[in-house]
């Protein structure tokens, strides 16, 4: 909360010491991503794979987002600031998220192609 109060860039979580526990590494890998770590120290090249599958937008995720960012923008074409997607309400914290989302994909994997 201090760096998005800060507006910094996410934090960065520390090392998982167990270097060969890959379940174990995957486990609080994922539960570092969902309490907004945007990252994780490692200490060997064995853990690489895994850190970056948990923390690189899923297909799913960025799809999910592409299809946030469309409705968003019929909405504003249409003077709405809210839009309803799937049952769901889609307002600018939201937006904002697929925009974050969308954007952290193209750094990692587009670029990387």
């Amino acid at each position: 909360m201090a760096s998005r109060l800060a507006q910094l860039e996410g934090p960065i979580d520390t090392v998982y010491a167990d270097i060969y526990n890959e379940s174990g590494l995957r486990k609080e890998t994922t539960l570092s991503k969902e309490l907004g770590f945007k990252g994780k120290l490692i200490v060997h090249p064995a853990q690489i794979k895994i850190v970056n599958e948990v923390f690189t937008p899923s297909k799913s995720e960025v799809e999910q987002a592409r299809k946030i960012i469309d409705a968003a923008h019929k909405a504003e074409k249409q003077g709405k600031g809210v839009v309803n997607l799937d049952g769901k309400m889609i307002d600018l914290p939201v937006i904002k998220q697929a925009e974050a989302i969308l954007e952290y994909y193209n750094r990692l994997v587009i670029n990387n192609q």
